[in-house]
């Protein structure tokens, strides 16, 4: 039976509250990171529809140990500002992304994981 406030996928039934992707052509059609990697179809539901990411902003996208532990929400507050604000406007870019990181951390997040994210010795995956 399904638990109450719990969100399932609608083709395998896995459990995906904290991380699914939602249908944005479809009502009620959210699946979990495997069916929607294999392309599952359901109903009218078809593999090229668009879709939304949907993790609550807790999603790391580069791991939980890489830089920080940055969020997926940190992570697109921090490409919103640095497009609001340019590039080297750490305080207000630190200021959009939220209390948690200061200009130090913004700058040096940004430039480790988008201005230099390949350097010698550094793995590509986390």
């Amino acid at each position: 039976m399904a638990e109450l406030g719990k969100k399932y996928c609608v083709y395998c039934l896995a459990e995906v509250s904290s991380l699914r992707f939602r249908c944005t052509e479809c009502a009620d059609i959210e699946l979990c990171p495997d069916c929607f990697s294999a392309g599952a179809e359901i109903g009218p539901h078809r593999r090229w529809h668009g879709y939304q990411l949907v993790d609550g902003g807790r999603f790391t996208l580069w791991g939980a140990e890489a830089e920080g532990g940055w969020s997926s929400r940190e992570e697109q507050l921090l490409l919103d500002a640095i497009e609001q604000f340019g590039f080297g406007n750490w305080e207000d870019m630190a200021a959009h992304v939220g209390a948690s990181r200061t200009p130090q951390e913004v700058m040096e997040h940004y430039v480790s994981m988008v201005v230099y994210p390949w350097q010698p010795g550094k793995s590509l995956h986390p």
